[in-house]
């Protein structure tokens, strides 16, 4: 029951801290810090039970939810939930300093929590349906954390987010109903038992795991579901931002696990085509980093292109069958290294956004001279992200490497070391703007505004001192130090240039980058065999040896590559120099954008044309048939027809219409007389309305909305019963 606990638990501590933070805003935070405090503490304890006891954890409710809830704690799931319940304390404890002086802070932590267990609740799920129902959970909850600062742009942001979060959900119910229909169960390991016991993949279960494949990774940013990625992060705030990048696409990468490795493991087809995918994906969200203008935007193409390297070791676990080993521990590896890549990265841009206000490249740069830890844990980050030798990218991405040569397709193994080069470019080109290059004009005022600061605090500190010690003043020198360094506290925040809490979060995961990049075979090669279970994978048969010259050959092309990629491209094409500096601009055109170019025009303008337009057609095709079988088939012929007569109300307006009309003939119509039977045209007019009323009253579409119509007073009566 300790599984259900550590869902539940963010949930109450949400409510909690949001009831609380009404009364004194400052409990809501305390709450935060309480509830992510304890939950990472009962991961930890999960994760030392079933890591080194071996006492797998398991939960099954029957009936609940209708069929039933599952939840498991198993190798993968322990180190997935564990890294969660780490990455949302590091976030709570970043976010006491940048959410100071914002708007909406108590409904943000609420959200932040209750995104957290659903998050857990995907990773600790025991079946498809169960992590379908917490997948749906997380988006919704997670939409405000998006729209936070109620901008037009996060607004824009939350709801291509919340679209594609939607028509993502939507495929993976259709997708893992499809299978059902096929295997008869949701639960992970009866589908990959009942797949290998019919040897053969058929068609039902193909369109039922592409779709599973393209909802899930819709969330993961998976090309071409990835449109709502370069517009969300920049919009998000930062610990958000740094949330959905290091484990929210995880929730999607751990349902594309599943449909991979259980559901579709012995199809090549499939394996092909998640491999096409993945290449698509890691090159082109390179593409997007490098040509982008903004770092955010610039993290956001990294970790589409990121995810891209994730697929394609995922489509090498599939496609390399009961060899794939190294295929499954490179992909497990990825996965955790850059969730702590992305960790630091966005709490690190997070402070240069919130500093400066920007996240333009032209108006940061300089940002991170005179600042050496600063400088370090960024340039650790960028080089481990890169696959540098000697940090725990490399590893990973060795792996990787290794594994595509195994399986033999030269085309990709090329895309996978262009990607490699171009992510070295990119975040060399970060690296240059934030450390080398000359401070910009918002860059240059912050640090006016940080020398005054200070001098005024001093000077004011100086002062009281001395008053004191001279008599003038009656407190003490300290009372008055500190009373008059209070009155200074305003100008005085920006010396400090962060709190401990938001060196504490983006030094955590900077810490591991070496330990794991120099030990390989005692920490991560460990750390993929406690992991590797829920792939389904083969074992390794032997160490890997990874500092041969053909596997240093591999990062040393891939480095090589950046190079030539970042002078060429970034420093020629991207970037030019002028009186105030350098300046940067985008170098991707408009027609990249596929929302706007694609996806927008054809959700929003050409299907409601062509829905109406067939709905039109078909409304009059069987309206025509109506009319005609009601004109001969059911006709009678011999049926005399009757004359039809107004009614008495309109037959005695027509006979005084018509007593009327006989005055003004006789009298001032003589010359003009009007000649209309008023009796006459009143029943004329009563004949052709009845046909009409007729007609519509028998048509399909007036069946409809009837129907719709009573539908709605239905639900209507039953919501007022209850």
């Amino acid at each position: 029951m300790g599984l259900l606990l550590i869902i539940l638990w963010p949930v109450l501590g949400g409510i909690i801290g949001f009831f609380a933070g009404k009364k004194k805003l400052s409990y809501s935070e305390d709450v935060c810090d309480i509830v992510t405090f304890t939950e990472l503490a009962m991961m930890g304890y999960f994760a030392y039970e079933v890591l080194f006891k071996g006492n797998v954890q398991t939960l099954e409710i029957e009936n609940l939810m209708g069929l039933g809830l599952n939840l498991k704690a198993d190798g993968f799931q322990v180190i997935y939930g564990l890294l969660t319940a780490g990455a949302w304390f590091l976030a709570a404890c970043y976010s006491k300093e940048y959410l100071k002086g914002k708007k909406h802070t108590n409904r943000y932590r609420m959200f932040f929590l209750f995104t957290l267990s659903a998050a857990i609740g995907v990773f600790l799920a025991d079946n498809a349906y169960i992590m379908f129902v917490f997948f749906e959970i997380m988006s919704f909850v997670s939409f405000p954390l998006v729209i936070q600062e109620e901008t037009k742009e996060a607004k824009e942001a939350g709801a291509s987010y919340f679209a594609i979060a939607i028509i993502g959900g939507l495929m993976i119910l259709m997708g893992i109903l499809c299978i059902f229909a096929q295997v008869g169960s949701f639960q992970f390991d009866v589908l990959q038992s009942e797949v290998e016991r019919v040897g053969m993949v058929t068609p039902i279960m193909m369109v039922g795991g592409i779709l599973v494949l393209l909802g899930f990774g819709a969330k993961a940013s998976l090309f071409p579901m990835h449109t709502w990625l370069p517009k969300t992060y920049p919009a998000a705030p930062a610990p958000a931002t740094a949330m959905l990048s290091s484990i929210l696409t995880k929730t999607g990468v751990a349902g594309m696990i599943f449909v991979v490795c259980d559901v579709m493991f012995p199809s090549k087809e499939f394996g092909t085509l998640v491999l096409v995918l993945g290449t698509i994906t890691m090159v082109w969200g390179g593409i997007m980093a490098l040509a982008s203008d903004d770092i955010m935007k610039t993290l956001a193409g990294s970790s589409m292109s990121q995810i891209g390297f994730i697929t394609v070791g995922l489509s090498m676990c599939g496609l390399l069958g009961k060899e794939n080993g190294i295929a499954v521990n490179g992909t497990f590896l990825h996965m955790v290294n850059h969730t702590l890549f992305k960790l630091a990265l966005f709490f690190l841009a997070g402070v240069v956004v919130s500093k400066l206000g920007s996240a333009k490249l032209d108006d940061i740069r300089g940002f991170g001279k005179g600042k050496p830890l600063f400088h370090v844990c960024f340039a650790l980050s960028g080089l481990g992200i890169a696959g540098v030798p000697l940090l725990n990218g490399y590893v990973s991405k060795t792996l990787i490497h290794e594994a595509l040569v195994e399986y033999g397709n030269s085309v990709a193994e090329w895309l996978f070391l262009i990607s490699g080069g171009l992510t070295l470019a990119y975040m060399l080109k970060l690296y240059v703007v934030l450390f080398w290059e000359k401070p910009s004009e918002q860059v240059s005022a912050l640090k006016v505004v940080e020398i005054s600061s200070t001098e005024a605090v001093e000077g004011v500190a100086e002062d009281a001192i001395q008053e004191a010690v001279e008599g003038v003043a009656e407190t003490s020198v300290d009372e008055v130090a500190e009373g008059d360094s209070e009155k200074s506290s305003e100008k005085a925040a920006v010396k400090k240039d962060m709190s401990f809490n938001t060196w504490f979060a983006f030094l955590v995961p900077v810490i591991c980058y070496p330990v794991m990049g120099l030990l390989p075979n005692v920490v991560m090669d460990r750390l993929a065999e406690l992991g590797s279970g829920f792939f389904h994978g083969a074992s390794l048969e032997h160490k890997v040896q990874y500092f041969t010259i053909e596997n240093l050959k591999g990062s040393a092309i891939s480095i090589a590559i950046g190079l030539v990629l970042y002078f060429v491209v970034v420093r020629c094409l991207l970037r030019k120099k002028t009186e105030a500096g350098v300046s940067y601009r985008n170098g991707l055109p408009a027609w990249c954008d596929l929302e706007k170019v694609l996806y927008r025009p054809l959700l929003l303008k050409a299907l409601p044309c062509i829905g109406t337009f067939v709905s039109r057609i078909l409304d009059w095709v069987v309206d025509a048939i109506v009319l005609v079988m009601h004109r001969t088939i059911y006709r009678d012929n011999n049926r005399e027809e009757k004359p039809v007569y107004a009614g008495r109300f309109l037959d005695g307006l027509g006979e005084f219409l018509n007593i009327l009309r006989r005055l003004w003939n006789k009298t001032v119509g003589k010359k003009h007389p009007v000649e209309i039977n008023f009796v006459v045209e009143f029943a004329k007019l009563k004949k052709k309305s009845s046909t009409r009323i007729e007609l519509i009253s028998k048509s399909v579409s007036f069946g409809l909305f009837m129907f719709a119509v009573g539908f709605c007073l239905t639900i209507a009566y039953l919501i007022y019963l209850m």
